[in-house]
């Protein structure tokens, strides 16, 4: 006597490893286009200058970046958040020729609203835009669907001039890490040159 129970223990087998393969090709899919996801981090514009701060009668130093994430391809994707780079010298480093400087020049990062061509057009603005200061890290949570692009802006103020107006420090170096919700990240890197005033 046959028993019944084998082609239902059989269908049973069928049916848990078709499900088994379409799990498995899902998973494969979400990978393969969590893979593809092409997010481009572009510096777009920036704005380097000294400041003179009448209340004080002193000069600081503003470096802003306006920076654009573009996603070429693959499914939606969030810029999470920015931080500070900690690793290596950490997001900010002066330079005194070849070496680092150990000298304090406050600095001081933070997230922009206004664009570029707010501020010059007034460039009161920064007063209130310079006292929101990030701390080691900032939520951003920007989505990016595919062929999209999103605009921020950074900016760091800096006190480089001794009494003299002569700077501090040759060069100034600043590094940004960038999260993305696919797990991915990049570094943004700048660096730029301190000038004696006139």
């Amino acid at each position: 006597m046959k028993d019944s129970r084998l082609p239902l223990f059989t269908l049973l087998v069928a049916i848990m490893a078709l499900v088994i393969a379409v799990i498995a090709m899902i998973l494969a899919r979400n990978a393969q286009q969590t893979a593809l996801s092409a997010i481009v981090v572009e510096e777009k514009n920036h704005l380097l200058t000294p400041l003179y701060d009448e209340e004080n009668q002193s000069y600081s130093y503003l470096a802003v970046y306006e920076i654009s994430f573009a996603n070429h391809s693959g499914p939606m994707v969030t810029v999470e958040r920015v931080e500070k780079v900690s690793d290596g010298g950490g997001y900010f480093v002066a330079l005194q020729g070849k070496n680092i400087s150990n000298t304090d020049l406050n600095a001081r990062a933070f997230l922009v609203d206004p664009t570029l061509q707010k501020i010059a057009q007034n460039p009161k603005i920064l007063k209130t835009v310079m006292k929101n200061e990030m701390g080691s890290s900032a939520r951003l949570n920007i989505p990016l669907g595919p062929a999209k692009t999103q605009t921020i802006r950074i900016g760091v103020s800096l006190n480089p001039y001794d009494q003299n107006r002569q700077p501090l420090a040759d060069m100034v170096l600043l590094s940004f890490r960038f999260a993305f919700s696919n797990g991915k990240t990049s570094v943004f890197r700048r660096g730029f040159p301190l000038q004696p005033l006139q």
